[in-house]
């Protein structure tokens, strides 16, 4: 049997603890109560306790200062915090000394439970390890786990090599006890709405789901393996051999029940079930991961549900990349960048996913919105490399990650990538006066005009020849191209806000020719003025 003591300065609190739990039905005493750090310090090194249940605020010193010293004394106890609301920055800090459990007052029966069940049997296999004879079967025990998360870790990365998939190869190579039947796999998605302040929450929350993905899965499961990486929980497992009724959509029922609970302490965080196909045979494990992954797209297509639907797939169309995004379009979005003006920048960024937020008919595949985040980044990380070299939009792309919907992962990746941006824009802020970027400036506010090197060096104080060497170096287009791109820039613009016949068009944007106009904006934009126009 278990040892626990109860820690608060509230003896309602104390008497509510003791009435919450059927102790003897958990195998656990209730060894003593205290009011204060130093009577609860005094009753632990008389009674040894496994677990203690403390709250935050108690007198003469407070409980993560009880956690501590009782860690000093090289006690192997286990801790429970309690904590207010208002209190909760010091449980967060109990992380330190590495405690995983703690309520919220009002202290909920479940939650009080489901910590004492988890740390019960944290105990008691510790236990049971250290009485079965003991280093060896330890030592074995560990080598096989870890060989198990590589084989786990190098699946979900795509590295596994093809000829050792199959059940014998895994089972002596990696120690698994799997079986000739179907292999599932699923994600469970975290996602926060508060990064800047609760994402360093995110092992705490998982630490809850975890046990709960277990407790559902392991009285059915030969093998079940788990590995977190970052906002993900993967979940490979195989149901015994015995076992006839699968029942698989239940079990996932039963695991997002208990979401609910959790995610009333953590009130920036949504969890989302994302399963993949079933693998067949262990060779079709690669197609499970990717399905799963991608399932955690579609979460963006599924409206209040907890989990996605296994034929939400079927639902919805994909839509390639250069559909939405033509490399005559990613031209246009690198220029727009090396302007430096974060106004322009943000338009560009907005223009990259207006087909998207114009798309009603059906439902389109939410993949697409995480290609043109990376795409944009990429384009980025390139064009700037030489101006902004140590640019991170790491956050922009975890702000994508992390949203619930298609228009807030938008919304949010905008957002955080300007805020990546700001040191750029200080830069050209700071630069204005340059002659090159006077240069532009003139070329895009006179680009109707017969503009030439020459007139345009003497407009900036340059030598044509210098002008046009730097104009290459610092705006990564030549003279020429940049002119071409503000005239075919106002062109789109006159063409979608006015009815101006193409000849009218093409003499307010410095073409004489009409016909010269239509070829130079069709091979800049890969279409002609006219379907432009009808778009």
């Amino acid at each position: 049997m278990l040892r626990a003591i109860i820690v608060d300065d509230e003896k309602m609190i104390c008497q509510l603890i003791l009435r919450l739990v059927d102790w003897e039905a958990m195998d656990i005493e209730v060894a003593g109560i205290a009011h204060d750090g130093a009577s609860a310090l005094s009753l632990a090194r008389s009674c040894t306790p496994d677990i203690i249940i403390t709250d935050i605020r108690i007198p003469v010193f407070d409980g993560l200062e009880l956690i501590h010293k009782v860690q000093q004394l090289n006690m192997p106890a286990r801790f429970i915090v309690i904590s207010g609301y208002r209190y909760f920055e010091y449980a967060r800090s109990a992380l330190r000394y590495g405690v995983t459990e703690y309520l919220l007052k009002p202290i909920n029966a479940n939650e009080l439970q489901q910590a004492l069940y988890k740390l019960s049997a944290e105990i008691q296999a510790e236990r049971q390890m250290q009485e079965s004879n003991a280093a060896l079967k330890k030592n074995l025990s560990a080598a096989g786990s870890r060989i198990r998360q590589q084989f786990l870790s190098d699946l979900i990365a795509g590295k596994t090599d093809k000829s050792l998939l199959s059940v014998g190869q895994l089972n002596s190579r990696y120690d698994f006890s799997l079986h000739d039947g179907p292999i599932s796999l699923f994600i469970i998605k975290l996602c926060c709405s508060n990064l800047e302040n609760e994402y360093d929450l995110m092992p705490l929350v998982f630490s809850r789901i975890e046990p709960i993905v277990l407790s559902a899965l392991q009285p059915h499961c030969s093998t079940l393996e788990i590995q977190i990486i970052q906002s993900r929980l993967y979940c490979l497992y195989q149901y015994k051999a015995i076992q006839t009724d699968r029942n698989t959509g239940e079990i996932y029922e039963r695991i997002t029940s208990q979401f609910d609970d959790i995610l009333n302490s953590f009130e920036s965080f949504s969890v989302t079930l994302c399963p993949g196909e079933d693998a067949a045979e262990p060779a079709a494990l690669p197609n499970a991961v990717r399905t799963a992954q991608h399932a955690v797209y579609l979460r963006l297509q599924t409206v209040q549900k907890r989990i996605v639907p296994p034929m939400q797939a079927h639902l919805v169309h994909a839509i390639p990349l250069d559909t939405v995004f033509s490399q005559a379009q990613q031209n246009v979005f690198c220029t727009t960048l090396l302007s430096g003006e974060k106004e322009k920048i943000s338009a560009g960024v907005q223009h990259v996913f207006q087909p998207l937020r114009s798309i009603a008919a059906s439902p389109y595949d939410p993949e697409i919105l995480f290609q043109l985040c990376e795409r944009v980044v990429y384009l980025s990380k390139n064009t700037l490399e030489s101006i902004l070299p140590d640019a991170d939009f790491s956050f922009a792309l975890r702000a994508a990650d992390h949203a619930e919907s298609s228009s807030a992962l938008i919304d949010r990746f905008r957002l955080a990538y300007l805020d990546a941006l700001e040191p750029y824009f200080k830069l050209s802020a700071k630069n204005t006066g340059a002659p090159i970027q006077q240069a532009m400036r003139y070329m895009e506010q006179c680009y109707a005009e017969p503009l030439t090197l020459n007139r345009v060096a003497e407009q900036v104080g340059l030598s044509p020849a210098y002008l046009s060497s730097q104009f290459k170096k610092e705006s990564g287009s030549s003279f020429s191209e940049y002119l071409t791109m503000c005239r075919m820039n106002a062109a789109k613009k006159l063409l979608r806000e006015t009815s101006d016949p193409i000849s009218l068009i093409a003499e307010q944007t410095g073409y004489v020719d009409a016909k010269y106009f239509s070829k130079v904006f069709s091979k800049t934009f890969g279409i002609s003025p006219q379907k432009y126009r009808s778009l």
